[in-house]
């Protein structure tokens, strides 16, 4: 079939399925003229003229029922309300996108900004700003000796292991014999990133907890910067019934649950997040550790009067013990003979001799 003339038959339409098996035959000549074709913009016909007008012998001739020539400006006139309803969809639709994506980031602008740290993903949009070189750790732990087992089982080994391999300050192991408690917890705050505040309700009744977070709040307001990160590591009931700084600190700012399955990639977020590179610690974190010698740094409370859950008793002095495995994690050694007449003993890494 290579000729198809339906002129003059007072046609208004034509199946859509007899134009798409049109468009897959040789037709070289079709005649639709003399016919009062409905010019619709769903109509079918339209869009096959305008396509195949080299084919229509009679192209110039067609018109609609009310006169109109069948060509592509028709057409375009036509439909222009698809065009602009289509548009008008398309900016409601990117409206709503906009308006939940910012519900959305609102509400859930830590988890997302934990996501994306942890899976390296835009770092110009939550990198660490490139200050706080001069400080000297990363972070300064702020616990009551009663939680210590939560610091030294869990705690310390994540945040110092080698994947993520931060620096910390720890009073047992960092703080100087001899110098007054209170000027070393005011000197780690001041050249520590951040303050880890380990909440529990030991940590709730220890005059020295209270200190270390006042402290490290004031840092925070001085420096216009949020340096703290609070820990919930057990209930500590309602937070309208705590300290009223403490208190005000929690409902204005984010904190990390222990029991959340996100715990470790929120704490590894409020971290400060330049990397740092694998091996820089080593002796550096043990200013009271000699490089061949194993020094136990015993807890006493004595050289104080403070509570007995104090969060940063006083260090007494330094003992070396020999027989001890040198090769394991930091541990407690405890005197077997009398396990309760002495206070533990907190091994930190080196070798015995």
């Amino acid at each position: 079939l290579e000729l198809l003339d339906v002129s003059g038959n007072q046609l208004t339409d034509i199946d859509a399925q007899f134009l798409h098996q049109l468009n897959q035959t040789a037709l070289r000549n079709i005649s639709l003229s003399t016919n009062p074709w409905d010019c619709r913009c769903d109509n079918p016909l339209l869009a096959f003229a305008v396509d195949n007008a080299a084919r229509i012998t009679d192209y110039s001739s067609l018109r609609c029922a009310d006169g109109q020539p069948i060509n592509s400006a028709t057409l375009n006139d036509l439909c222009s309300w698809l065009l602009e309803l289509s548009i008008s969809v398309a900016v409601a639709l990117v409206a709503i996108i906009c308006i939940l994506g910012t519900w959305m980031y609102m509400k859930y602008s830590l988890e997302i900004k934990v996501w994306l740290f942890r899976h390296n993903w835009l770092q110009w949009w939550i990198a660490e700003e490139q200050i706080d070189t001069d400080k000297q750790y990363d972070a300064f732990i702020s616990y009551s000796h009663k939680d210590e087992n939560f610091i030294v089982q869990e705690l310390l080994p994540k945040l110092e292991g080698e994947e993520l391999n931060f620096k910390l300050c720890w009073h047992v192991r960092d703080f100087m014999p001899g110098e007054m408690i209170a000027t070393q917890i005011t000197k780690a705050v001041e050249e520590s990133r951040r303050t880890i505040i380990v909440l529990s309700p030991h940590y709730l009744e220890s005059v020295w907890g209270q200190m270390e977070f006042n402290t490290a709040y004031l840092q925070s307001l001085e420096d216009k910067r949020n340096r703290v990160i609070p820990i919930i590591y057990q209930d500590i009931g309602d937070i309208d019934q705590l300290d009223p700084e403490l208190r005000a600190y929690l409902k204005t700012n984010t904190y990390v649950r222990w029991d959340d399955p996100w715990f470790w990639d929120k704490l590894h977020y409020a971290m400060p997040h330049k990397r740092r590179l694998k091996g820089i610690q080593a002796t550096d974190n043990m200013r009271m550790a000699s490089v061949d010698k194993l020094n136990l740094l015993k807890l006493s409370s004595t050289n104080m009067a403070s509570p007995a859950n104090d969060s940063a008793p006083a260090i007494d002095h330094a003992v070396t013990v020999k027989d001890i495995d040198n090769g394991g994690p930091l541990e407690h050694y405890v005197n077997s003979s009398n396990p309760s007449s002495m206070a533990p003993y907190i091994i930190s890494n080196g070798k015995c001799n």
